[in-house]
């Protein structure tokens, strides 16, 4: 993304360019800089979308692959859910069976 808005900021330099020429002398070829201007505002414009577009299936790329964010190495229960009735209750099994890893080890 930073190489499309370097390659966006020269183009827009070299518009401003042209229009500094055109100011300066006056012996430009006719249309020069109005066509060096309005092409490089529209491929500024070009390069910054195509960096959008990019960074956004970049980010489908990384959701579609499956992948956890994290894994679990340990599960410590919070002592909220370690409350329970006096009869025992909420002090059984510490691990819920979503955090289990030997199902991440069978989705590769």
């Amino acid at each position: 993304m930073l190489l499309v808005l370097l390659v966006a900021m020269l183009s827009i330099t070299y518009g401003l360019y042209a229009v500094f020429v055109r100011i300066v002398h006056q012996s430009v070829i006719p249309g020069w800089t109005s066509l060096a201007v309005l092409i490089s505002f529209l491929f500024g414009l070009l390069f910054v979308l195509l960096g959008l577009i990019g960074a956004y299936l970049a980010a489908i790329h990384t959701e579609l692959k499956g992948r956890p964010r994290y894994i679990v190495r340990r599960y410590e229960p919070s002592r909220l859910s370690r409350r329970g009735d006096d009869d025992g209750e909420g002090s059984g099994d510490t691990k819920p069976p979503s955090m289990s890893l030997a199902g991440l080890r069978d989705r590769r």
